[in-house]
């Protein structure tokens, strides 16, 4: 589907630029607690976008709502729940960790250099 290629194609481009925005952001945050920068960071992913984007995810597909329910339904059943919920607080954990260190990195390296040990 040309359409569906066309939003993912776009997607990823947008991303990409926002994402070489964030070690110049967090660069000039460099006054504030890296804390303050996570915990912020962390809220408005939480509360504001992730609810944007299934806002606009809902608006574009009509079986979007039934995947995202079907999805936090593979969670709950069979034996290996429990360990489907430990992968995804360990993941969970994992990228709030490596928010973390990234954001103390760009805080107090320059910008461009933090930028290069992204890659």
């Amino acid at each position: 589907d040309d359409s569906s290629y066309m939003l993912g194609a776009l997607s990823s481009l947008f991303a990409a630029v926002v994402s070489g925005l964030l070690p110049v952001c967090t660069r000039k945050s460099k006054e504030c607690s890296w804390t303050a920068v996570n915990h912020v960071s962390s809220a408005l992913s939480a509360l504001v976008f992730t609810p944007a984007a299934f806002l606009v995810l809902f608006a574009l597909d009509n079986t979007a709502l039934h995947q995202t329910l079907s999805s936090f339904g593979t969670l709950e059943g069979g034996d290996e729940s429990m360990s489907k919920w430990a992968l995804l607080v360990s993941a969970t954990l994992t990228g709030f960790v490596a928010l973390a260190l990234q954001t103390l990195g760009y805080q107090c390296e320059e910008a461009t250099r933090a930028s290069m040990m992204t890659i």
